[in-house]
């Protein structure tokens, strides 16, 4: 190497002493880089830890809240909640059925007591006096029809 460089002019060699000067630097420049890449990583992951365990900790103190809140106002969880409420839609729909039979025997029993002429109470029609109602009550049983009870008793009937 010493018998080359001996050889080039004092131009040429100063020329390559800055081209290996360069890549010294461009070597080292690149070795800082990665330096401060790997610092970054590692401030990263501190902040990424820092901030974890922090989180973690609001998140305690929001579940201790919410908690504590939930006692206040409810004297049981989501899952019972949502139990109760399943078994109350599945209760009102039957009750639901039951309001629909019992509407249906109301008013089959409202026209049969038209036909005979009873007035119903909190009826529009009722024009007897009391006393006439008492009179017509003790008349009514030979008021019947002959025929068979046609009335509904249930929703399967």
């Amino acid at each position: 190497l010493q018998k080359s460089l001996s050889h080039l002019s004092n131009s040429t060699f100063r020329k390559a002493a800055l081209v290996k000067q360069a890549s010294a630097q461009d070597k080292r420049h690149a070795v800082i880089h990665t330096t401060w890449k790997l610092e970054l990583i590692e401030r990263q992951r501190s902040f990424m830890q820092s901030l974890r365990k922090e989180q973690e900790e609001e998140l305690k103190s929001a579940e201790t809240e919410m908690e504590f809140f939930r006692q206040l106002v409810c004297d049981r969880g989501l899952p019972a909640l949502q139990d109760d409420q399943q078994y109350l839609e599945a209760i009102f729909a039957e009750e639901l059925d039951d309001l629909d039979v019992a509407n249906e025997q109301y008013r089959q029993f409202t026209t049969h007591a038209r036909k005979r002429v009873v007035p119903f109470a909190n009826s529009s029609d009722t024009e007897l006096s009391p006393d006439e109602l008492v009179a017509d009550h003790d008349s009514s049983d030979s008021h019947s029809d002959g025929g068979s009870d046609d009335l509904v008793y249930g929703a399967n009937e």
